[in-house]
């Protein structure tokens, strides 16, 4: 129940309470900008397909596992002269564009040490978003829980790192 009533408040004033800071409008728009594309490349990690896109000033990554059938999107955006944020993104399933949910990790050293969700919707979903909170909130993967992804994240930058 507690849940449902947080992603009802999310969704119900995401457009009235929207944050200013340009993190989260970096964030929101996660490769739709004019950054030059550097190199791009497929790699496995065991049975995920990843296919991997350096910019400037990140590295974009679309991961599919095989087993669960989901898809991930993970973001290292390069702060200053490091990776200091990590944005995964996983979109609701039948809504790909209305709904996603995100985890933003801090990175330092080649660890996570904080963590923050979100969960957005799109402003053409502002208005039904109350009536379909539960489906939404039971449509993400169980199996990509804010714990596998900690241990995914860092250990998918070690393997792009390892291959530039």
């Amino acid at each position: 129940m507690k849940n449902v009533i947080f992603i009802i408040l999310i969704l119900s004033n995401f457009c009235s309470f929207g944050q200013n800071d340009s993190l989260e409008k970096r964030i929101i728009n996660l490769g739709k900008d004019n950054t030059k594309l550097i190199k791009s490349e497929n790699i496995n990690l065991d049975s995920i397909k990843v296919k991997v896109f350096v910019y400037e000033d990140r590295i974009e990554t679309e991961s599919y596992f095989e087993k669960s059938e989901s898809k991930l999107n993970v973001t290292y955006l390069l702060i200053g002269n490091s990776y200091e944020k990590i944005v995964t993104r996983e979109n609701y399933s039948s809504l790909p564009e209305d709904f996603w949910r995100t985890y933003i990790y801090k990175f330092r050293n080649g660890n996570i040490v904080d963590e923050e969700e979100r969960l957005y919707s799109s402003s053409k979903m502002h208005g039904i978003a109350g009536h379909i909170a539960d489906e939404v909130n039971e449509s993400y993967s169980k199996t990509l829980n804010s714990e596998f992804l900690k241990k995914y994240v860092v250990e998918l930058f070690t393997k792009i790192k390892n291959n530039r």
